[in-house]
């Protein structure tokens, strides 16, 4: 055999070895080298523990964390401060209508004629006042009140209302109006139609259509007058109204003291009118035959409500801060399914924070 033979023959046969035998432990042995984990350097973490926490930083807007308060070595003064105030809560519920009777309320009620003295306590000939279908259902044909045996400070009161069909003179044509009277004092009865008037003092939270919010002082006088401080500004009355001064609660207006008159809600419809079936195109209340959520905050000496979720008026000091609450019957007819009063600590006792 020639040279040029025997060298082609020997790389064959060095070639058939290295593919059936070197190549696949080559393969083999890459394999096991990828499949086994690099060590870890020296002091990287382990990839199989759980990862640090991240580096502290500021909290997200809103959010409330359980670390510790930070502190500046240098100066134990500026310490943040380790949490945030948490708003009272209510220490108990009471349902004021506990959906049977009319357990816990006395009545009272004008005699329907002018000049006619007003009806004995507890004596309602017309059922004025009645329970059914697990509601109060105020006639309204009578003027008068339904009132609290017990007196209140301190409290959150929720009402759910809604209108009936019904209207009575003198107001059958004009919007249907009714009241929560708050920290009522006093003769419980204010007559009307001509009677001797026997108005309590207290503040009327008014329920009327387009008006649902709006807050009167009554039984105010020069001598013994009910002082109110709200942020708000003058309101221009026409009419009979001249007569009463009037405010508009503005939460960005300069704080305003008032002893006499009344405080428009926030929001009041635009081109109000004293009109049976009021309902602005973007009013906050409910039109009649709907349910209304009226809540009423008493805590200390503010005075806040909220209609349907929204703020609409607020008092911040108020000289009344405890009474008896009224739910009112004036000339409309009303149905009350909820009515509950949650109590704070009384700010008189609590220990300050």
């Amino acid at each position: 055999m020639s040279d040029e033979g025997s060298g082609k023959l020997i790389y064959k046969v060095v070639g058939g070895v290295f593919a059936t035998i070197i190549a696949p432990l080559i393969v083999a042995v890459g394999v096991k080298l990828l499949d086994t984990p690099a060590a870890p350097q020296a002091g990287a973490p382990d990839a199989g523990a759980a990862a640090p926490p991240a580096a502290a930083g500021p909290a997200a807007a809103g959010t409330v964390t359980n670390e510790p308060p930070a502190t500046n070595s240098a100066d134990p003064s500026l310490a943040v401060e380790a949490q945030p105030r948490v708003a009272p809560q209510p220490t108990r519920t009471i349902h004021l209508f506990n959906g049977v009777n009319l357990d816990g309320f006395d009545t009272y009620l004008g005699s329907g004629r002018p000049k006619g003295k007003p009806l004995a306590k507890n004596h309602d000939p017309k059922n004025v006042f009645t329970v059914h279908d697990g509601m109060i259902h105020v006639t309204g044909e009578m003027f008068g009140g339904l009132v609290t045996q017990d007196e209140f400070e301190d409290y959150r009161l929720t009402i759910e209302y809604r209108w009936g069909e019904q209207t009575w003179p003198p107001r059958e044509e004009n919007a249907r109006t009714s009241g929560v009277f708050l920290h009522g004092a006093g003769p419980p009865l204010a007559a009307s139609n001509g009677q001797t008037a026997r108005r309590p003092r207290c503040i009327r939270c008014l329920i009327g259509e387009g008006e649902t919010g709006g807050l009167l002082l009554l039984g105010s006088t020069p001598k013994d007058p009910i002082s109110v401080e709200a942020t708000a500004e003058p309101l221009a009355a026409a009419g009979e109204d001249r007569r009463m001064p009037q405010f508009q609660y503005r939460p960005d207006a300069a704080p305003t003291t008032i002893t006499h008159g009344y405080l428009a809600r926030l929001d009041r419809p635009p081109g109000w009118r004293d009109v049976k079936g009021f309902h602005g195109r973007r009013d906050i209340e409910h039109p009649a035959g709907e349910w209304n959520i009226l809540v009423c905050t008493c805590r200390g000496p503010r005075i806040s409500i909220r209609l349907n979720g929204k703020l609409v008026n607020e008092i911040l000091h108020s000289s009344l801060r405890r009474g008896r609450i009224t739910l009112q019957s004036n000339h409309a007819e009303i149905f009350f399914r909820r009515v509950d009063l949650e109590q704070f600590a009384s700010e008189r006792e609590a220990p300050s924070t």
